[in-house]
């Protein structure tokens, strides 16, 4: 429950973040909830905020600035769980091999969320210890971990849901004829007891909202297909954006575990997927987040544990391969990471300019709405009334179009755009009529293509 005198010791404790804050009114709604006039509450459960505790009253003894306690709590928790996994894999992998894999883990967006005030962090952390323990089949404390995570961010529960089932099948396998004895029973009731922590924030919220969560009202099946396709192969905020090499990797893991009935890397793989397409309910792909989407960064740790459980697998005697491939990855990945730098959720990285500008038909954009977002430079951006043209900034010359067939995008499209090698338009008009009327299509002209269009003055 926060009250106004919380308000004003916020102010006090953390000048440089909440120095114009004196009311709730002064708040954004999504920061709190209001219960009453008197009485609000946050918006997230505040776990994230119960972890900073310790270094802020640290940091509160020593007269220093508290804000920076959000930032130290995300390094440490970050060092820890990198720490954890190296230790762990060195035994399996050996220390080149760990030391690799531990600064691929690290070689990604998450340098950026430390000065994030914001779960991101904390959830990558718990993520990368959970599917740890998980492979070492240390259940209860992976589920433990995960469920506490799930308090930040609820889908994040879709890999408890798998870890459950793992556990399940072992447990049937293990134990065929003596399901129901006391040990197991036991057992089996320890690892329920551990998802616990999941459910508070929801009984919380249906006792003071009548909802179980807050932003349950952003969820549409509308799209979601779109949407999870978007958090993998999305070159601005899908996995995508950090390693294409991965994602190879990744599928070629879950067409092994299949393959070979691995069915524990197999349970694994769906629950990196299916964690994937929970987050994908929700509409608002396209906004808070610093270069990758946010909810992609912390399922990220999971899925590279897939693809490292995978090749401890098949490349345990092949040293140099193992060793290369690696090589290969974390260089890739930390050269798109330089490349493309820093980027807002309203611009294209780097790397989508350079294959927007050359030969943008190989720039797959799957959700029209954050092609429209970055075009446009707009938040958001979920509602598309007129067509959406990419220009390359250096020569004027139109790469790629969204167009929605209507007859009124048509002549906005027309009226638009011109060119001196199609004067009358009339090879674009040809190109049109093959469309289908009410959907969204892509236009691309690469570089080198026989007519080049410009947006008229």
């Amino acid at each position: 429950m926060i009250t106004q005198e919380d308000i004003d010791k916020a102010r006090e404790d953390f000048p440089d973040l909440y120095k114009d804050v004196y009311t709730y009114e002064d708040l954004r709604t999504s920061k709190l909830l209001k219960i009453d006039e008197e009485n609000w509450m946050s918006f997230y459960f505040p776990f994230y905020a119960l972890l900073s505790l310790p270094i802020k009253l640290l940091l509160q003894a020593f007269q220093l600035n508290q804000s920076k306690a959000f930032v130290i709590t995300n390094v440490i928790l970050n060092i820890f769980a990198l720490y954890y996994f190296f230790m762990v894999y060195k035994r399996k992998s050996g220390f080149f091999s760990a030391s690799l894999w531990t600064l691929l883990l690290l070689a990604n967006p998450i340098l950026l969320y430390y000065r994030f005030i914001s779960a991101e962090c904390t959830l990558f952390s718990l993520m990368l210890m959970s599917m740890v323990l998980w492979s070492e089949n240390k259940y209860k404390k992976s589920a433990l971990l995960i469920s506490i995570a799930s308090t930040m961010n609820p889908t994040a529960m879709g890999t408890g849901i798998f870890l459950f089932i793992d556990y399940a099948l072992s447990y049937w396998k293990n134990n065929r004829g003596n399901l129901f004895q006391k040990n197991n029973v036991l057992d089996m009731f320890q690892l329920i007891c551990c998802y616990v922590p999941s459910l508070i924030p929801f009984l919380i919220n249906y006792h003071y909202f009548g909802v179980f969560y807050p932003s349950s009202n952003l969820a549409t099946v509308k799209g979601l297909f779109t949407r999870f396709l978007a958090y993998i192969f999305d070159l601005n905020l899908g996995l995508a954006s950090i390693s294409i090499f991965l994602i190879l990797l990744f599928i070629a893991s879950f067409i092994y575990s299949v393959y070979k009935k691995e069915w524990k890397l197999f349970i694994q793989s769906g629950s990196v997927l299916f964690t994937i397409l929970l987050f994908s309910i929700t509409v608002h792909i396209n906004s808070g987040m610093l270069n990758c989407a946010r909810y992609v960064m912390w399922i990220f740790p999971a899925f590279v544990l897939v693809i490292v459980n995978t090749m401890n697998l098949v490349l345990q005697n092949k040293k140099v391969i193992y060793c290369a491939t690696l090589l290969l990855c974390f260089a890739f990945q930390l050269a798109l990471l330089v490349y493309n730098g820093f980027y807002g959720p309203r611009e294209f990285n780097s790397l989508s300019k350079l294959i927007l500008n050359n030969y943008p038909s190989l720039y797959i954009n799957i959700h029209p709405s954050t092609f429209n977002c970055r075009v446009n430079n707009i938040d958001g951006a979920y509602d598309i009334d007129d067509i959406v043209i990419y220009v390359n900034e250096k020569n004027g010359e139109v790469r790629k179009i969204l167009y929605f067939n209507d007859k009124t995008n048509y002549y906005s499209l027309l009226n638009k755009i011109g060119s001196s090698e199609d004067e009358d338009l009339s090879k674009l008009k040809e190109k049109i009529k093959s469309f289908n009327k009410k959907k969204f299509y892509y236009i691309n002209i690469n570089k080198n293509a026989e007519i080049q269009y410009y947006l008229k003055d």
